[in-house]
């Protein structure tokens, strides 16, 4: 065997999916009642927390409420994306999309910033989603975040293989699958040149 992974991407306790949030639970009210309306909106914050604690450990994204609530670290990523307050800083970082139709949770080089202001998380956004460039990754303890063209989809990358350049990932939409299993997937070298988005963000160890 030639995997490699981050410290924790064979942990399965850090594998979080996108359709059991707050936010998730109230669009898909929505949708049942909305003809056409049909994608989900937190793979992004749901894989950034997935890479987060592929390198940190689960335990690392814990949020405790003065009452005791633990809300989902995803959930409070998500908020953060979209909270009105925070959009003259996210502009700054990029404004050349129509604001008024595109979630700022789907804006890849926002997530350095959202990432450092929600968990204190050091990340950067990178052009370029080769094998090489992520395995270097993986290889020094990060964990990498990429964007599928078809679905339009982030997922989190914890592992790869040097040997069949295939590349090991946690999907936080397990439902696409006829498994229904999002965990611990393999994409290959072929599937990586031609239906990932030409980025990736990086996030570090501390």
């Amino acid at each position: 065997m030639n995997d490699i992974f981050t410290e924790y991407g064979n942990d399965p306790d850090i594998y979080i999916t996108q359709t059991n949030n707050p936010t998730e639970t109230l669009l898909g009210k929505i949708r049942l009642h909305t003809p056409g309306l049909t994608a989900l909106q937190s793979c992004g914050p749901s894989s950034a927390a997935m890479a987060i604690a592929a390198i940190h450990g689960y335990d690392f994204l814990k949020i405790t409420t003065p009452g005791g609530y633990e809300p989902q670290p995803e959930e409070v990523l998500m908020d953060f994306f979209n909270d009105p307050r925070n959009k003259e800083e996210f502009i700054k970082i990029r404004s050349n999309f129509n604001t008024d139709r595109i979630n700022f949770n789907e804006v890849p080089q926002y997530y350095p910033f959202a990432v450092s202001q929600v968990f204190g998380v050091k990340a950067s956004f990178e052009w370029g989603a080769k094998f090489d460039q992520i395995y270097k990754d993986i290889e020094k303890g990060y964990s990498t975040q990429i964007a599928l063209k078809n679905p339009g989809h982030y997922v989190t990358i914890v592992g790869c293989n040097n040997e069949n350049k295939s590349i090991i990932y946690h999907d936080p939409w397990p439902q696409r699958f006829a498994d229904n299993n999002g965990y611990k997937r393999i994409m290959s070298f072929d599937e990586l040149k031609n239906n990932v988005k030409p980025y990736r963000v990086v996030y570090f160890r501390k």
